[in-house]
């Protein structure tokens, strides 16, 4: 008995090692999830922990592969300094290390690295150049026997392999002085090499073979002359040659992290292999790419984001914040392998495009979304110096690349240096800006015909009456005819008999069936068509209701919606009052005295519009949403 307990306790606790270690294994991150022979890892986010203040000296920036690889200052007086997140020298939102040339600032491994002469290897580095000098060595071999560096002469900010006195040149998508990421993967024995800058490379064969075994510079090589002039965020190097899926996931997290576009052709991959951003998908839309997202595997947790592309204004958060570092903790992270990441259009940042039919009321810039997971609402804003077209900054987030008023409308407050809206876009929507003239005057149904009037709904106008809890009396009681409906099948059988004039009523009571029924009716100007409920609020709708109303002069009135119900359509927008439809319109046809309470889908990621208008000369008012 004691022994077979001993032996199942024994079991147990080699069986609670073995996760123990898995787990330890599993937790462990690395650029892109990409563990496996990585042998130096830097970024400015940790191993800088006693360093926090802007120019303060970094005299030692620890090894996060595991190796203990740290990394000290070349001396007294050779420390690079410290910037600060919200600094002109941070990446998108991130610290960085500042290394200056004229004082010869570097920093050195103090034991060497596994790069075995002429073995292949894999380094990717996330940098920013100062100034226009002859090559900067970023990452190099430490000891005078070493002959390997990665460099990049910004004469042309183009990545080179330098192999003993030899140097050939990759591919530059970095333009001026901006942060950018250099990549470069050699396959060993005097091999062929890939190297680039931000997604997009050169294969050169022939590399010339090198000594290795050295220690390892950052920001020179051999303690040379021509050190780093500039910022650095990132470095991460593997002792053998990665995959193009491996490269591909490392990348997406240095891109995503620091706010880089790689080249167009290049997806977006996770460390799980999941395509954040596929280039297929999203094509016509792969400028400026930048995005928030989560991802434990790689060490991303991206909470505030903007592509350090020059023309760049758009900037994504996950809070109310456009200021603070992205480690912040008042900042709320998404859920691991949650993404958000936008593209746009390349189109300009004035106002070109079209809205509501209207020109020049749209920007030509147009971002598309590819969410995912579920991320939610997040915040987004524009520098406030943006020059909008006369009426109220808005931002429009549509299901398609055509935008007018029955797409998310949301106004844009301005915090005294951004414009800035809180949205809460679906996967494959589309985000632009626009401008909507609030100054003509719409507000009386029956006054002079104004074309403008076509692109403003008045929604959500609330009546003093209405505030009171009076409902207000109800119009036209003088009609042609006059026509009671007590349930939905009564309700269809007028959805195209009535004439000018005649007035549908709504027998008072609750209506608890679902309703889908369009009306294809035409009233007049001295006799419109009026449906309304038999008293002022006497009907209230309790389930899906879906009613549109095409043809011209036609008044909506006197109905509440209150309750709870099931989506008809799941997948789908639905307007519960509608004036038009899609491809068949309405014309001076109102909706009025009207109340929305605490009346919804229950599945409350479904979009549902209470009212919405598609047509000319058309109003809602003195109700309530």
């Amino acid at each position: 008995m004691n022994s077979t307990t001993f032996a199942y306790t024994s079991s147990f606790l080699v069986l609670l090692v073995a996760l123990f270690m898995f787990s330890a294994q599993q937790a462990f991150a690395a650029p892109g999830g990409v563990t496996s022979n990585l042998q130096l890892w830097l970024h400015s986010q940790s191993g800088l922990a006693s360093t926090s203040v802007q120019g303060s000296v970094v005299e030692q920036w620890n090894d996060l592969s595991g190796n203990n690889r740290h990394v000290y200052d070349a001396g007294t007086g050779n420390e690079p300094t410290f910037n600060i997140a919200t600094s002109v020298n941070a990446f998108n939102f991130h610290p960085t290390v500042q290394f200056a040339r004229a004082s010869s600032q570097y920093m050195e491994t103090m034991s060497t690295t596994t790069l075995s002469s002429d073995s292949p290897y894999t380094q990717f580095v996330v940098y920013k150049l100062a100034a226009t000098s002859s090559a900067h060595n970023i990452v190099g071999a430490g000891e005078l026997a070493g002959t390997h560096s990665i460099l990049v002469s910004s004469a042309e900010d183009r990545p080179k392999v330098y192999h003993n006195s030899s140097q050939l040149s990759g591919t530059s998508n970095v333009t001026g002085l901006r942060p950018g990421m250099a990549a470069l993967r050699y396959a060993g024995g005097g091999g062929a090499a890939l190297i680039g800058t931000n997604g997009i490379y050169r294969t050169v064969g022939s590399v010339a073979t090198y000594v290795g075994g050295t220690t390892i510079e950052i920001g020179n090589y051999r303690a040379g002359a021509n050190s780093l002039n500039g910022a650095l965020a990132e470095v991460a190097i593997y002792n053998r040659a990665l995959s193009d899926l491996e490269l591909a996931k490392v990348q997406t997290t240095l891109a995503l992290k620091y706010g880089i576009t790689l080249g167009a052709a290049r997806d977006y991959i996770a460390s799980n292999g999941t395509y954040v951003f596929a280039s297929t998908t999203n094509a016509g839309y792969k400028s400026g790419v930048f995005g928030i997202g989560k991802d434990n595997g790689a060490d991303l947790d991206q909470r505030i984001s903007q592509s350090v592309a020059t023309t760049s204004i758009l900037m994504l958060a996950t809070t109310l914040d456009f200021r603070s570092p992205n480690a912040s903790g008042a900042r709320t992270s998404l859920d691991d392998g949650d993404f958000l990441v936008l593209g746009h259009n390349a189109a300009p940042t004035t106002f070109g495009g079209v809205y509501d039919g209207e020109s020049a009321t749209r920007m030509s810039r147009v971002w598309k979304v590819q969410e995912t997971g579920t991320v939610g609402s997040v915040y987004i804003a524009i520098p406030n110096t943006t020059t909008f077209p006369t009426g109220d900054p808005q931002v429009i987030v549509s299901s398609d690349s055509t935008f007018n008023h029955f797409d998310t409308v949301v106004d844009l407050t301005d915090d005294g240096t951004y414009f800035y809206a809180q949205i809460n876009p679906d996967d494959g929507d589309y985000i632009s800006f626009a401008a909507v003239d609030t100054s003509v005057d719409c507000t009386n149904y029956d006054n002079a015909l104004r074309s403008a009037c076509a692109t403003h709904v008045y929604q959500s106008q609330y009546d003093t009456d209405l505030a009171t809890g009076n409902w207000l009396s109800s119009s036209n009681d003088a009609g042609t005819a006059t026509y009671t409906a007590h349930n939905a099948t009564e309700l269809a059988t007028y959805a195209s008999s009535l004439v000018a004039g005649d007035i549908l009523e709504l027998a008072n009571g609750t209506w608890s069936e679902a309703i889908d029924i369009e009306f294809t009716v035409n009233g007049a100007t001295s006799s419109p068509i009026t449906i309304r409920a038999q008293d002022p609020g006497g009907v209230t709708f309790t389930n899906a209701v879906q009613m549109y109303f095409v043809g011209d002069h036609v008044r909506v009135e006197g109905f509440q919606f209150n309750g709870t119900y099931t989506h008809p359509d799941p997948g789908t927008s639905i307007f519960n009052l509608r004036l038009g439809r899609t491809g068949a319109r309405c014309d001076y046809c109102l909706i009025d005295n009207v109340r929305f309470l605490d009346y919804n889908a229950s599945d409350t990621t479904e979009r549902v519009f209470h009212a919405g208008s598609y047509g000319q000369w058309n109003k809602i008012s003195s109700s309530t949403f």
